[in-house]
């Protein structure tokens, strides 16, 4: 019997007798049209299985309900059991329909993500995805494929079930969904299974410890739960055994062990063993990295703003000194993305990386009328689609989310992955080699300490390309760089700072000592901004289109000089033959393979990955090694005045300490929640007062001693970079956190908070009057790097330059050792740290390479 289309109905596909054959059933599901997700979101669906075994297992009558974000490109999903009932009765939801039993979750997704799809123009429902299911659970390995019988019914879908728990995958049966009604499950997302999330409810019910919660305990899990969904990391897999811990293991080996698992304890009993076994300062090791679950906490309460006003925040928009003219944003550079029409391209130079490096490399090839593609891991997020949201812009424009770290979690890397990489995000500052008095070692300056371990960089055309570099880019002193119409944007966080500073000069003068500070350079940055308006989101991409990152300038330059940019394209291999390189080997997000050949392949990957993708590649004498970092740590200062200091740009002042820096630095909620220290109610309180805190860092340029680590499975679940901050660089660190104190102290603050792991507070009490005794103090707390919270955005090293080849990677030109038309150019061939923020030393080492006559 022939069926059309228009005549399936759910009575008709649920009654094969009627006469629609199983051969029938399957050219529907190879001529069918794949649901679209967003046609599944917030609905339920009455589910027949066509398998009358299903009728002993009490299944054949089912429903099924979708939820999840819109712009995920995957949904989840839930069956319901109903009453055992013939077809033509009621479904009914077990154990009714005002509170029905969700179980048997499940992942969906389109068959690109699905390699090996049995259906390929079908959508995928995976329960495996779910994460929660025994490994001997069969659910676990259900695979089913929808499509729509009829595409212009979007009310009716056939599905077809396996088995795929190996090889063989046997066929478990048809089954026929129809739409019925919205759902009401409130649930948007998962990372967190259901055990988990109880145990994240209750922490999160002692963690936020205030007298005027804005948020439940309950909303924090939901929050929390949407954030781990959104982060590309495998990182996060960690967070599962650092939750069964908690919940089972810990509680049960404390001091005063108890029978009952986290989530069941008592709220006092919680908050007692929060306190002895996680936030304790006598914790080391395993123990101590527990204690980094309180960043997601406090990403659940104060990334949501609800919390703004509890904290004496004003969104941007709000914010009396802003017309609504002003916040206009400048016309987009829009970027046409090439889309490959076949699996191979070719081209004249391969540029892999789109940031600081790559963008440069790129437009300066297609100027010189070469054929260039280049390429990004990321996505393409135009200005235009920035938004104030910390947590979004994350995920959406960081490496890893912000998780990605160094293997003992001691410090955090971040890094941008999205077109344009880290210029996206960072905060604009632009330094030239001999701005500060940037030397190293008994005062030999960097390009002559390179020199030392054979890179040969010529500096006057170095010179040159920063010239060239900084009028690209408008690189203009602070003030000089805003938007005319708004107030002073350098902001009163900057002003305290420069005004303490100010103050420790002049008692060092009347000291008769003046001679010891007047060598140290110091004032506001100069930034590639363009009418900047100083809202204070600068780590989260400027929604006005102001910074002149290489969104804005030689990505969307090069592309109308005829330069093909792929974006969500992830390069995995290098292919060469007898010291020729000869094409890139990639991925798309979409699962696609693509080959580009090219004559030239330069790697801009960054200094983590340009490492990577050369070992990935096979090549690896040296590679990973001199790895090194602009190492930062904050310290908070309470005023007794209000300063309102988010309310400006985030980072506008500095104080050269010739072997370390002192920068201003203070973010919107969330950023600055994570660097408060202290629990509780002792955090809570603190972040009351988040318009009366000023805050800084300390920078130094770190050793070389750290590495990329050539074990895939190492990056994937420890990190990236083998690192251990030495003695020799504590100490510098130490000593520049007891300037910066001691400048907070000649400001006017109350108390200095450094992010210290144990929670520590020096007073003005003790300290403002005798300053020699800061750097004591923090010697006897600060014993250990794990000690204190650290962080870099300038990884540097991987692929050191120098012409001898038993200890470079390339050669003064960048070309890699033992390669004709293979090049490094990015941060990963410094020698060593620079100290200072690397961004326009970057793209002028990039023109300048341009130049060089490689390309």
């Amino acid at each position: 019997m022939s069926v059309t289309a228009s005549q399936f109905t759910f009575e008709s596909l649920a009654s094969p007798p009627n006469g629609i054959s199983k051969q029938t059933l399957d050219d529907i599901m190879l001529q069918g049209t794949p649901p679209a997700i967003a046609d599944l979101l917030g609905y339920e669906f009455r589910g027949w299985n066509l398998n009358r075994a299903t009728e002993l297992t009490g299944t054949r009558k089912f429903k099924k309900g979708f939820f999840g974000q819109q712009d995920k490109g995957f949904a989840w999903g839930y069956n319901i059991p109903i009453r055992r009932s013939a077809f033509h009765e009621p479904w009914i939801s077990k154990p009714s329909d005002q509170n029905p039993k969700r179980y048997f979750f499940f992942k969906v997704f389109p068959p690109t993500k699905a390699p090996g799809s049995k259906y390929p123009n079908s959508l995928v429902i995976d329960y495996h995805k779910w994460g929660e299911y025994f490994f001997l659970n069969p659910v676990g390995y259900t695979v089913d494929y929808l499509v729509y019988p009829d595409p212009t019914n979007r009310n009716l879908i056939l599905g077809k079930s396996y088995l795929e728990a190996g090889p063989v995958r046997p066929f478990l049966g048809y089954f026929v969904l129809e739409r019925r009604n919205p759902s009401n499950y409130e649930r948007s997302s998962h990372f967190l299974n259901r055990r988990e999330l109880r145990t994240v409810e209750a922490f999160a019910d002692v963690f936020i410890d205030g007298e005027e919660e804005i948020l439940p305990a309950e909303t924090i899990k939901w929050n929390i739960d949407r954030h781990l969904e959104r982060i590309q990391s495998s990182r996060t897999r960690s967070l599962h055994i650092i939750l069964f811990l908690v919940e089972h293991v810990l509680p049960r080996v404390s001091f005063l062990p108890s029978l009952l698992p986290f989530s069941r304890m008592s709220k006092t009993r919680r908050k007692r063993f929060i306190e002895r076994r996680i936030r304790s300062p006598r914790n080391r090791g395993a123990l101590r990295d527990l204690a980094r679950v309180r960043t997601l906490f406090i990403a659940g309460y104060y990334g949501d703003p609800r919390t703004y006003n509890s904290i004496n925040f004003v969104p941007v928009t709000e914010r009396p000194k802003y017309q609504s003219s002003e916040l206009t944003p400048l016309p987009p550079k829009e970027i046409k993305l090439h889309e490959p029409s076949s699996d191979t391209l070719e081209c004249e130079i391969c540029v892999i990386g789109s940031g600081a490096a790559g963008a440069v490399v790129a437009f300066s090839a297609a100027a010189q009328n070469r054929d260039v593609i280049l390429l990004e891991e990321g996505s393409y997020i135009p200005s235009k689609a920035f938004s104030h949201d910390e947590i979004e812009m994350t995920t959406k424009l960081y490496k890893e989310g912000g998780l990605q770290s160094t293997v003992d979690m001691d410090m955090s890397i971040l890094q941008g992955k999205c077109l344009g990489g880290s210029t996206v995000i960072n905060n604009a500052i632009c330094f030239r080699l001999n701005d500060p008095e940037l030397t190293e070692e008994n005062g030999t300056p960097i390009l002559e300490r390179w020199r030392g371990l054979g890179a040969e960089i010529d500096e006057l055309d170095l010179e040159a390309a920063y010239r060239r570099v900084e009028n690209k880019i408008n690189v203009t002193p602070l003030l000089k760089a805003q938007d005319p119409r708004v107030p002073p944007i350098d902001g009163n966080n900057a002003r305290v700072f420069l005004g303490g500073w100010e103050q420790i000069r002049r008692e060092e003068g009347e000291l008769g000592e003046g001679h010891k500070l007047a060598s140290w350079k110091y004032g506001l940055f100069r930034k590639n901004y363009d009418r900047c308006l100083g809202c204070g989101y600068c780590a989260y991409g400027c929604p006005y289109g102001r910074k002149m990152s290489m969104l804005e300038t030689y990505i969307p330059n090069a592309a109308d000089l005829g330069a093909r940019v792929i974006a969500d394209c992830h390069a995995i291999g290098i292919e060469y033959q007898d010291g020729q390189a000869r094409a890139v080997r990639c991925e798309m997000r979409d699962g696609r393979k693509l080959l580009v050949k090219a004559q030239k392949i330069v790697l801009s990957c960054g200094a983590i990955g340009s490492s990577v993708l050369l070992m990935k590649s096979g090549i690896t004498k040296n590679v990973g090694s001199r790895f090194s970092f602009n190492a930062g740590t904050p310290l908070l200062a309470l005023m007794p005045d209000k300063l309102n200091g988010y309310d400006g740009v985030q980072m506008a002042a500095y104080v050269d300490g010739l072997d370390y820096m002192l920068e201003t630095l203070l973010g919107p909620p969330l950023a600055f929640a994570v660097t408060v220290p202290g629990w509780f109610n002792k955090h809570f309180q603190r972040m009351r007062r988040y318009d009366h805190f000023a805050n800084g860092g300390v920078l130094i340029g770190t050793e070389s001693n750290g590495s990329v680590n050539r074990s895939k499975l190492k990056r994937s679940i420890l990190g990236p970079v083998s690192y251990e901050m030495t003695t020799g660089d504590l100490g510098k660190l130490k000593r520049g956190m007891a300037m910066l104190a001691r400048t907070w102290f000649a400001a006017g603050a109350e108390a200095v908070y450094p992010a210290t792991f144990g929670d520590v507070e020096l007073t003005a009490e003790r300290f403002a009057s005798r300053p020699d005794e800061i750097l004591p103090y923090l010697d006897e707390v600060i014993r250990r790097p794990e000690d204190l919270t650290l962080s870099s955005a300038h990884p540097q090293g991987g692929n050191p330059m120098s012409n001898k080849p038993s200890s470079g990677v390339v050669d003064s030109s960048f070309r890699v050792h033992g390669f004709q038309n293979l090049f490094v150019c990015d941060a990963s061939v410094f020698p060593t740290t620079i100290r200072i923020n690397p961004q326009l030393t970057i793209m002028a080492m990039a023109d300048y390479f341009s130049r060089l006559g490689g390309l």
